[in-house]
């Protein structure tokens, strides 16, 4: 994360036009608006009310949507699809990497490590585009789109992203809009206007009762799981529970694989052409949406030397067995999260084109006790709906039956500072002192009192971390910020007040004030570097629940060390202001610098057992000398 200094980002003003919603998605784009109390998803020129998300180059030409797919198979190099999966990541990230050498554009590392798509055409020189650049290509044609239809000139968006996305992730697609020429007012969670979406076409929004439902979103990349409590005009999270990486598009590379296994020893050519790479792996893709109505598929691999290879819909479960799980995991994760039992949930909302899969709504059915999940809205049309009504929401027109429609989003981790024993303690030895918890309710505050670890402290430097783990090196780090100007005082005695805020855009501002003198620092983290990933808080979450015996064993030592330490540092203080003359005070003095050696040279934290021990040793030897107080607590 990068430092901003200053008070934040200031809200986004409208334009005065009208509010489009807009559904970025990996595989698909959809584009809505909210007019005349109702909600109309916006067709393109063709008449499809989905557009692909692909960007090709011809020449000196740009095409994008149906007819970047439709030539896609003669430009493979210069055809650009599921963008999603690079934007707001890091060349290096382990997934970046898997779908580079599955991808058949070039993507290369750029300055600062970010990836970059290498195009190049016949009439133009060779261009890098920024994974921004491409995803602003599509929202400016769905702004073309809403543009034509509307038929006047649209500023305003609301623009979708992952619940699970991170700072960096909504940045990045924050930048793609303005590349767009578009007016940004929120980036929102799918699964939110998702439910958005279902509660006013269900008028569930709109009755006293509330009631728990689900929101099961699988798109083409990501899936994301929303607790969310509906009636009285609210809508509010209660957890989240999503991976970034995880859609339709890896059960196609599932089938692909398998496919190419099957022709080993028949064709061997597949793999070293990329055209018919691309085609096979369209051609999978159809099977796939063939095989949730139908038990068994074809796939076409060459048609004119008659292969062919026959799928059956158990065989494409089988090889996606452990893909399925991982989205049911979610699920089961986000009940845990909000505390709640599969039977308090009143229903379980499908939403995003993955979830027609068979074997997903039966495992869904499963898991909820034989009830069918909800399909009463479309998969693909749910989330721009949802977007579209947000958008009508933001435009305040005290006419529309959305006034005073109320969306309350949640933290997706816990938020917290370093701390660390003493000034000689590495990273390696601090603990995450939690502010604020995971899945609290946006806009979040909480605070908590810091003291100087060292005598004479001029300066505090505060680093800032989210995670799920008590040491911070599990966790992972944020930023951190400078308060300076501390009293000179024993250590542990000049405290410092800790305010930590997450505004409705997931911005972390933070406020640190010495207690006694009033003296403030403040700082708003952006995510302009990249922060954590899907798959990195799915892995602190299931670390989180494997280590938490290990945890606690761990923080019992870190408070036991704690104690002998502040102990150490009052006695040493006590010795420097007495000068012992007897051998007892002299032997207390050697004992004291002994446990500090002792102290520094742990690489480990030291047991409760040990810690207890040298605690006696130290209560006997300051019985013994003369004008010594243990300090008890």
């Amino acid at each position: 994360m990068a430092l901003v200094e200053g008070e934040g980002r200031e809200v986004v003003q409208r334009t005065g036009g009208p509010v489009i919603g807009i559904d970025l998605g990996t595989s698909f784009c959809c584009v809505a608006v909210w007019r005349k109390d109702g909600v109309e998803i916006i067709p393109n020129e063709n008449g499809n009310r989905i557009t692909p998300s692909c960007v090709a180059f011809v020449d000196s030409e740009r095409l994008v949507g149906d007819t970047a797919k439709n030539q896609a198979a003669m430009n493979l190099q210069n055809t650009v699809y599921e963008i999603k999966r690079l934007i707001g990541r890091k060349f290096n990230d382990p997934t970046v990497q898997k779908d580079v050498r599955l991808w058949p554009f070039k993507v290369i590392e750029g300055s600062g490590g970010q990836p970059r798509i290498q195009i190049k055409t016949e009439q133009e020189a060779e261009k890098l585009y920024s994974p921004e650049e491409i995803s602003g290509m599509l929202l400016r044609k769905m702004k073309q789109i809403a543009e034509a239809y509307l038929d006047c000139q649209v500023r305003d968006a609301v623009i979708t992203v992952p619940a699970y996305f991170n700072q960096a992730q909504r940045q990045a697609t924050e930048d793609a809009g303005a590349i767009a020429g578009l007016n940004v007012l929120r980036i929102a969670n799918e699964p939110s206007v998702a439910a958005l979406a279902y509660g006013l076409h269900k008028d569930c929004l709109f009755v006293e009762q509330k009631k728990k439902v689900m929101v099961f979103d699988l798109g083409g990349g990501t899936c994301d799981v929303a607790i969310m409590e509906m009636g009285s005009k609210s809508c509010t999270v209660q957890a989240l529970s999503g991976d970034t990486h995880l859609g339709g598009v890896d059960f196609d590379e599932r089938l692909l694989d398998h496919v190419i296994e099957r022709q080993k020893g028949r064709d061997t050519s597949i793999l070293k052409n990329p055209s018919r790479l691309t085609c096979l792996r369209r051609a999978c893709m159809l099977a796939k949406h063939e095989l949730s109505s139908r038990h068994s598929a074809i796939v076409e691999v060459d048609a004119n030397a008659g292969q062919f290879v026959s799928v059956s819909r158990a065989v494409f479960e089988e090889l996606n067995r452990d893909l399925f799980e991982r989205c049911i995991n979610k699920a089961k994760e986000a009940l845990e999260g909000a505390h709640v039992q599969a039977w308090d949930i009143f229903e379980v909302i499908l939403v995003g084109g993955s979830t027609r899969v068979p074997k997903i709504q039966s495992m869904l059915k499963e898991l909820f006790g034989g009830r069918d999940p909800k399909k009463s809205i479309s998969a693909d049309e749910a989330v721009a709906y949802g977007a579209a009504v947000m958008g009508g929401m933001l435009t305040q027109e005290t006419t529309s039956q959305l006034k005073d429609l109320t969306v309350v989003e949640v933290t997706a981790l816990s938020i917290g500072a370093g701390i660390g024993g003493c000034e000689r303690d590495t990273e390696e030895m601090w603990r995450m002192e939690n502010v604020i918890q995971r899945n609290t309710a946006l806009p979040a505050s909480g605070g908590t009192t810091l003291s100087t670890a060292s005598d004479n402290q001029t300066s505090a430097c505060i680093p800032i971390y989210e995670g799920e783990r008590i040491m911070c090196k599990d966790n992972h780090f944020i930023g951190s910020f400078l308060l300076d100007g501390l009293q000179c005082l024993p250590r542990g005695q000049a405290e410092v007040r800790l305010t930590l805020n997450v505004d409705l855009n997931g911005l972390i501002h933070a406020q640190a004030m010495e207690i006694r003198t009033g003296r403030m620092s403040f700082a708003t983290f952006r995510g302009e570097e990249a922060r954590l990933t899907g798959d990195e808080i799915r892995k602190m979450e299931e670390e989180a629940r494997i280590y938490q015996e290990y945890d606690e064993v761990t923080r019992r030592r870190w408070e036991a060390r704690s104690r002998l330490e502040d102990k150490i540092y009052q006695v040493r203080r006590q010795l420097k202001m007495t000068a012992p003359s007897t051998n007892a005070g002299r032997l207390l003095e050697e004992n004291v610098g002994r446990l500090m050696s002792w102290l520094e040279s742990h690489k480990v934290l030291p047991t409760v057992e040990e810690c207890e021990g040298e605690t006696r040793v130290l209560r006997t030897l300051c019985a013994a000398a003369v004008g010594i107080r243990f300090p008890d607590p």
